[in-house]
C-alpha cells in the first residue's frame, strides 16, 4: 500500500491542513505546578538527557481525561530544560511552548518553527503560543481557527516516528514508558 494513500484518499501535507489539537483539559498554568508534582520534576529545570527507556504517566486531568505526559530534556544553545509534554497520537507535529523556548535563551521566536533536540533528537517544533491556526486550503485561501492548545508542550507522532520510539502503555499501572534506541 502507498505510504501516502488511505482508504480516504491521500494524506494532507502540512500546508494543506491546520495541526490543531483539541486540549482543553490542561491548561499552561498546570505545567509548573499540578504536572509537576505528578511527573516529579520541576518544569524548566536543569536536566540532561536520558538514555533508554524514559517513564511518563498516564493521568485522569480534571475532566475526566486520559491523557499521557512525560518530561523531556529540550535542548538548544548548550542548555536544557526539562519540558513536560502531552503525548496525543492525534498530534501530526510536536508544539513547544514559549516559555520554554525562553528559559532557553531564545529572546524572540520570529519564525512559527524552531529545531530543538528533544532528549537528544533533533527535531523540528512548532511554537504553540498563537492564539490561531492559519492554514491555505487548496483554493489559495487562509483559513484561521482558534488553537486549543496555547502555551502547551504537545509530543506529536512526527517525534516519536523519527526517534524511533517503542512507546507501551500500561493502563494497569497508569505508566508509559517511552523506550529510546541505543
Amino acid at each position: 500500500m502507498d505510504m501516502n494513500m488511505d482508504v480516504l484518499g491521500p494524506y494532507p501535507s502540512a500546508s494543506d491542513a491546520p495541526c490543531n489539537v483539541l486540549i482543553s483539559d490542561v491548561k499552561p498554568e498546570d505545567l509548573p505546578f499540578k504536572i509537576s508534582k505528578a511527573l516529579g520534576k520541576d518544569y524548566l529545570s536543569e536536566m540532561a538527557t536520558r538514555s533508554g527507556s524514559v517513564h511518563g504517566i498516564v493521568c485522569n486531568t480534571k475532566e475526566d481525561k486520559l491523557r499521557v505526559l512525560v518530561s523531556l530534556p529540550v535542548c538548544m544553545r548548550g542548555k536544557s530544560v526539562a519540558t513536560h509534554f502531552i503525548f496525543d497520537t492525534g498530534a501530526p507535529k510536536t508544539y513547544l511552548a514559549l516559555s520554554v523556548l525562553q528559559a532557553l535563551g531564545v529572546p524572540e521566536v520570529s519564525l512559527p518553527n524552531e529545531v530543538v533536540k528533544v532528549n537528544g533528537v533533533k527535531a523540528l517544533v512548532t511554537v504553540s503560543d498563537s492564539a490561531k491556526v492559519c492554514y491555505t486550503n487548496g483554493n489559495g485561501d487562509t483559513i484561521e481557527l482558534p488553537c486549543h492548545f496555547v502555551g502547551l508542550n504537545i509530543l506529536g507522532m512526527d517525534f516519536l516516528d523519527r526517534a524511533g520510539i517503542d512507546l507501551r502503555i500500561n493502563m494497569k499501572d497508569n505508566t508509559a514508558t517511552f523506550i529510546f534506541p541505543s
